[in-house]
């Protein structure tokens, strides 16, 4: 046993450690603004990236491993004016800040270009959903997605009394002219 040596072993992981992904969820609809957590319908390409950390000579290296993939996660059904605030564990974030990128659910919808060119038979536009998106999405040093939660502005948003909610009476014409 040497006593300069200050190498940690850490698990490497071989595979991606999801917080939620079902198939049978239902997509909620947002009228006003909600904050909500969404359902990943897409991820693959998961890598692992190594880097060293420390001195060299004498010292031994630490060598850490960060992990990525590319995924999606649906928000809600219909079109979304944008989302407000993103909320990954306990911090706080824009999407530009996690590299997150909006499709608002229009119908049609254009595909995620990325997925289009990178592996495009499992290019889907999702018609009428609204979700994000990101290649090489960070996942840190433990390969988890963390917990998200989106602050998702909606359908009729800021027409309701208090200047954030729907107006009741407004969804329901909207939701009986629709249906």
């Amino acid at each position: 046993m040497s006593w300069l040596s200050t190498n940690v072993e850490k698990p490497t992981f071989t595979n991606l450690q999801i917080q939620t992904s079902t198939s049978t969820l239902p997509i909620p609809i947002v009228w006003g603004s909600t904050k909500l957590s969404g359902n990943i319908v897409y991820y693959s390409n998961f890598q692992t990236n190594s880097g060293s950390v420390g001195k060299g000579g004498l010292f031994s290296t630490n060598t850490t491993q960060t992990y990525s993939a590319d995924l999606m996660i649906a928000l809600s059904e219909g079109v979304i004016s944008g989302i407000n605030t993103i909320w990954r564990d306990q911090s706080v974030y824009s999407l530009s800040q996690l590299g997150l990128t909006l499709y608002n659910g229009t119908t049609p919808q254009s595909t995620w270009g990325y997925l289009e060119t990178s592996n495009p038979t499992e290019a889907l536009a999702y018609q009428g959903t609204a979700y994000v998106c990101a290649p090489n999405y960070q996942l840190g040093s433990d390969a988890s997605i963390g917990n998200h939660n989106f602050e998702v502005v909606g359908i009729l948003s800021g027409s309701g009394a208090n200047g954030v909610d729907a107006d009741p009476a407004q969804v329901i014409y909207v939701a009986r002219q629709s249906g």
